[in-house]
């Protein structure tokens, strides 16, 4: 029975030191797997704060172009305005002096009119 019972013992040792061998072996795969996993977090989140630079950048370029854009068309558009005006102000002012002009040319006429009224009567009054 003693004999047996050994066996018994040492095939519990067996097993508990495979038990073992097994434990470490287990912790020793989990605690690289940890690492790796760590380290591949750390790349990703590099990777990923690479690309919010990248679109931080890009969007910041965007916006810069667009404001460049407005601010020349709101510079193209104040002197389109300016332009406009000073078209508007010389067309006012062009007009007011032809209407000027045509006021004298009608005053003109009419006392030209009135002298060759005059003229001919006098014609006709040396006349008859």
């Amino acid at each position: 029975m003693f004999g047996r019972q050994q066996g018994i013992e040492n095939e519990i040792n067996d097993h508990r030191a495979k038990l073992q061998e097994i434990e470490t072996v287990v912790v020793k795969n989990v605690t690289q797997a940890n690492r790796t996993v760590e380290q591949e977090l750390s790349r990703f989140e590099k990777i990923i704060s690479a690309f919010e630079k990248y679109i931080d950048n890009q969007i910041s370029d965007i916006k810069d172009q667009n404001k460049a854009y407005f601010d020349q068309v709101a510079n193209l558009k104040g002197d389109g305005n300016n332009e406009e005006e000073n078209r508007y102000d010389e067309i006012k002012t062009t007009l007011n002096l032809i209407t000027h002009s045509i006021s004298q040319i009608e005053d003109d006429g009419k006392d030209r009119t009135q002298l060759l009224r005059e003229e001919f009567k006098s014609i006709e009054g040396a006349l008859s």
